[in-house]
């Protein structure tokens, strides 16, 4: 295809009775936007890779061509697929979260990100739309809370630990030195398990009931 044209590769994944439909609306908007489409796609799990060709040294075809492919991908949730199959979201599908998820979801996703990512360092201005997300990281910076000291004391003495929220939580999983045992109830560590570290979210409020086994 690249001694064809330039093209730009989509990653939209949709049931596969709707196949033909969306075919048809692919070719529908390659007529709107004036610009060719080569469909290439798995069609057993319904992962399509529109191939949008476009002219990189044409003034405004590029940003054509991306109208162009954020529509498509808008066309696939509309039956009822999503965004991405294999190539995920990143920078290029972040503000089209919004045509897939409504905004309560977008924050619950946001806010498990709070937790292992407070000040949102890591694959910083990816996955979530722009607006949304600056609000979060302002969010955790303002409301991020000191780890106390006998928590992290807990981390390196491989003790039961007690976390009270959800950052504290957040800091025992990545800082335990051993393997994380859920423990509550009638769950003890046992004997045999070793250095194991026992964890429980007894008084951590908003947190889940158990961690998994790091």
């Amino acid at each position: 295809m690249g001694q064809i044209n330039d093209y730009m590769c989509l990653d939209g994944t949709i049931p596969v009775s709707t196949l033909p439909q969306v075919l048809a609306g692919i070719a529908a908007l390659s007529q709107q936007y004036g610009l060719g489409v080569a469909n290439v796609f798995h069609a057993g799990d319904g992962n399509m890779h529109p191939l949008i060709l476009y002219n990189a040294n044409k003034p405004g075809d590029l940003e054509l061509c991306e109208a162009f492919g954020a529509d498509i991908l808008r066309l696939c949730v509309e039956v009822g697929g999503c965004l991405t199959g294999e190539h995920g979201v990143g920078v290029e599908k972040r503000e089209l979260m919004v045509a897939q998820f409504e905004p309560v979801d977008l924050e619950v996703q946001m806010r498990v990100k709070d937790v292992f990512d407070a000040q949102w360092l890591l694959n910083a201005a990816k996955v979530f739309p722009l607006a949304s997300s600056a609000r979060a990281a302002r969010r955790g910076v303002t409301q991020q809370k000191p780890v106390r000291p006998e928590v992290m004391e807990a981390v390196m003495d491989q003790k039961t630990m007690r976390p009270q929220s959800e950052e504290e939580l957040a800091a025992l999983i990545r800082e335990a030195r051993a393997p994380l045992t859920p423990v509550g109830g009638a769950t003890r560590l046992q004997p045999g398990e070793g250095r194991a570290c026992g964890l429980t979210s007894r008084r951590c409020r908003g947190c889940g009931s158990t961690s998994p086994r790091r």
